[in-house]
C-alpha cells in the first residue's frame, strides 16, 4: 500500500514495473526487486518514515507491537518493544493515558 501510494502521489519520483515487480526510486536512482527483498527492508531503504505493525490481541482487545522499522534518533529500540501493548510502550509519554490511549487502543 505504501509503495502504491508513493507511485500514485509522486509518479515522477517512484514507479513499479508490474511485470518484473521492480520498484524504481528515481530520487535515489535505485531499483528494488520486490520478489527478493523483505518488505520492511524495502520501506527502510525508500521511505523516510517510521513504520510500526500492530495487531489486536484477541484475548485482551489491546494492540501489541509485532514488527516495524523505526529510524528515530531518540534511541527507540524495536527489539525492546516487540510484543508490548501500545499502553506499555507509551508509559513514559506525558499525558498518553489521559489524551491518547482511548483513540490509539481502538
Amino acid at each position: 500500500m505504501c509503495l502504491q501510494f508513493l507511485c500514485a502521489r509522486y509518479p515522477s519520483y517512484f514507479s513499479i514495473d508490474k511485470q518484473t515487480l521492480l520498484f524504481h526510486n528515481h530520487i535515489l536512482n535505485t531499483k528494488t526487486n520486490l520478489r527478493e527483498v523483505d518488505p520492511l527492508v524495502v520501506l527502510l531503504n525508500n521511505v523516510p518514515e517510521d513504520f510500526a505493525i500492530v495487531l489486536r490481541n484477541p484475548e485482551t482487545g489491546y494492540y501489541s507491537f509485532r514488527a516495524g522499522v523505526v529510524c528515530s534518533s531518540i534511541g527507540w529500540s524495536v527489539g525492546s518493544k516487540i510484543g508490548m501493548d501500545l499502553k506499555e510502550i507509551h508509559t513514559p509519554v506525558p499525558d498518553y493515558k489521559e489524551k491518547m490511549k482511548f483513540s490509539m487502543d481502538r
